[in-house]
């Protein structure tokens, strides 16, 4: 396969099988009021990994709010995590989750090795830029 062919190759069933294992089990036990703080990072990273993914969609608006969403319920858990110690979802914070998280897994099945390099190196940048600032 060739360079090119290469990067525009979809990402390999196994590896997004893999990843959604994670992120799935994750969400599964933060629901169930048995997350750990790794759960949530999980979660959170599968979380800005759309979040850029969705940013650059046909669907900008509408997946960038089911995202943003998401993310604002998984800071609340958070939140309230730092001060219960009990790393969970309630009802309402898993719901907006497990959208955000199946819109992720269909751009997961559609997209390049190429472009989630570039969704996970624009997530890290983001990221840094926060630590910094």
């Amino acid at each position: 396969m060739s360079k090119r062919n290469k990067s525009r190759a979809k990402v390999d069933t196994s590896i997004q099988l893999d990843l959604g294992i994670a992120y799935h089990l994750a969400l599964g036990e933060m629901r169930a009021g048995r997350g750990s703080e790794e759960h949530w990072s999980t979660i959170v990273c599968a979380l800005n990994i759309a979040l850029v993914l969705s940013e650059h969609s046909n669907q900008r608006e509408a997946d960038v709010a089911v995202v943003n969403g998401a993310l604002d319920s998984a800071v609340a858990a958070r939140d309230a995590a730092q001060i219960f110690n009990i790393w969970q979802f309630d009802e309402d914070q898993g719901r907006k989750i497990a959208d955000a998280i199946l819109l992720h897994d269909e751009q997961m099945s559609r997209i390049s090795r190429r472009t989630l390099k570039a969704a996970m190196d624009e997530m890290h940048r983001r990221l840094a830029s926060q630590s910094q600032g």
